[in-house]
């Protein structure tokens, strides 16, 4: 990949990036658990793991052969481990290099990826559909599953990752560059670009090859619904010149944010996830579009944060506005924290530890997190806020 002259970061510090990505994360080991049915837990483990264990392949230290870190809680369910899996390809291929921690990470149904502290990407899980990035015949065919982290080659070096995000059958990733890449299953436009065979489907979409890079494609497909591309690709178009520095995905749209606090959206819009009005006649587009945040006052809302669920969007702004949109109504609202209401036909309603206070003076948000029924603020002093995004 040969990112543009205009992407280039000086010193090695991206330019004017919004206020809660200034700072790099410190490089930190990654735990995981929950269900290892689809291989996404990244220990080994590929069943129930009821409690958090190290994911020691992507550790700050590296484990040595007589490190029992995770081996001291082993339990009835470890009989299934992937050291015993002959269907592992990350087993197969060896993946324990010193990285120096985990900066970020991201967990999806059937994949799990991060990028660590050398701006490398990892992935893991089970990689039908080429979400892991891998180009391995076997692994995006869904025939063999990569159990334990496995090395993307594309990054590190003078590619480093600073933003991963894993949807349901999609990665995308940004990097310190401010480029953005994506890859896996093409549905409704969630990679940012038109994969082989899709250029006449929507009206409103341009030939792929004048949206992405250079690079040459590499497509696979079994149906028209199921096109994909294996390993990562640079999303251009609207994203071209563009500072990108966070990402989101969710599971048939994705999400960018730009170190000018701008959101962009693609995707499916179906339940008005993207943000904006695509018309009556479409309801996905490849093509990033901004989202206007700007609300009743008019007034330009810098964006610092974005997450994605399956049928929403939730943004955090620079003066600790999270907004929300989706479920059937594409406009951007303000979520109400102050309250802990959210007044929309009644349905969001008060939660367990929203205060009357403001956030200001009870600590500013600094994260927010969405899922299928239920989003997520976290405040700077730790307060956790939650309320139903839903219909």
């Amino acid at each position: 990949f040969d990112d543009d002259a205009l992407d280039r970061d000086v010193d090695g510090v991206p330019l004017n990036q919004p206020a809660s990505h200034t700072h790099a994360s410190p490089a930190c080991d990654l735990y995981s658990w929950g269900s290892g049915v689809n291989f996404q837990l990244g220990t080994g483990a590929v069943s129930e793991q009821p409690t958090p264990r190290r994911v020691d392949d992507v550790a700050v230290a590296v484990p040595t052969a007589g490190d029992d870190t995770n081996t001291k809680d082993t339990n009835a369910n470890d009989k299934n481990d992937a050291n015993a899996n002959t269907n592992d390809a990350s087993h197969k291929r060896g993946t324990k290099e010193p990285c120096g921690g985990v900066v970020t990470a991201s967990a999806g149904k059937f994949h799990s990826v991060c990028a660590t502290a050398d701006g490398a990407v990892y992935a893991w899980g089970h990689g039908r559909g080429g979400r892991l990035g891998l180009l391995i015949q076997s692994v995006f065919a869904g025939d063999e599953a990569v159990v334990r982290p496995t090395k993307l080659r594309e990054f590190g070096n003078s590619l480093r990752a600073v933003s991963v995000a894993a949807g349901k059958h999609h990665t995308l990733v940004a990097t310190r560059c401010g480029g953005v890449f994506a890859w896996g299953v093409s549905r409704d436009g969630c990679l940012g670009y038109l994969v082989g065979g899709e250029e006449g489907n929507n009206g409103t979409e341009s030939t792929h090859r004048g949206q992405s890079g250079s690079s040459p494609d590499r497509v696979s497909s079994t149906t028209s619904e199921d096109r994909f591309v294996p390993t990562p690709r640079r999303v251009g178009g609207a994203l071209k010149g563009i500072r990108i520095v966070a990402v989101a995905a969710s599971n048939r749209h994705s999400a960018v944010l730009s170190d000018a606090g701008d959101a962009y959206t693609f995707g499916s819009n179906a339940k008005g996830q993207l943000g904006i009005s695509l018309g009556s006649t479409h309801q996905h587009t490849h093509q990033p579009r901004r989202v206007d945040l700007s609300g009743k006052d008019l007034s330009r809302k810098a964006c610092v944060g974005i997450a994605c669920a399956k049928a929403h969007t939730v943004a955090l702004t620079a003066d600790d506005g999270v907004f929300q949109w989706g479920h059937g109504s594409w406009s951007p609202r303000r979520v109400d924290l102050v309250s802990g209401l959210v007044r929309r036909d009644e349905v969001f309603t008060l939660h367990q530890g929203v205060t009357s206070k403001t956030c200001r003076g009870g600590g500013c948000v600094v994260a927010v997190a969405a899922g299928a029924a239920t989003s997520l603020a976290l405040t700077s002093d730790g307060a956790v806020l939650r309320w139903r995004s839903d219909d």
